[in-house]
């Protein structure tokens, strides 16, 4: 009789067990990504501060490594998020718009 009382108690510790390591594993995630999008500012403002104060940082990378160096990785990572948040604004002022249009049609 006390056996079948025991299984929802286990049921309820694993499932409170399970809770907790997702409510842990979001807080771990979302100090992931803070740390990382702060380190992509830090690598973007100081990448971009060495370029105009030592230029020839840059040059001697090309020079020596061609395409494949640091200098080249830079400049394309650079350019693809240009694009990218190009593309985000317009695909954002584009919904804008259909929401806009939406709301005067009502």
């Amino acid at each position: 009789m006390n056996d079948l009382l025991l299984i929802p108690v286990i049921f309820l510790a694993v499932g409170g067990i399970l809770i907790l390591l997702w409510r842990l594993f979001l807080i771990a995630s979302g100090l992931f990504l803070i740390g990382f999008v702060s380190f992509l500012i830090f690598v973007e403002g100081y990448g971009i501060y060495l370029f105009f104060t030592e230029t020839e940082l840059y040059t001697e990378d090309l020079a020596q490594n061609g395409l494949f160096g640091f200098t080249t990785f830079f400049i394309i990572f650079n350019l693809t998020l240009l694009v990218l948040a190009g593309w985000a604004g317009y695909k954002r002022k584009r919904y804008n718009n259909v929401l806009a249009n939406q709301r005067d049609f009502w």
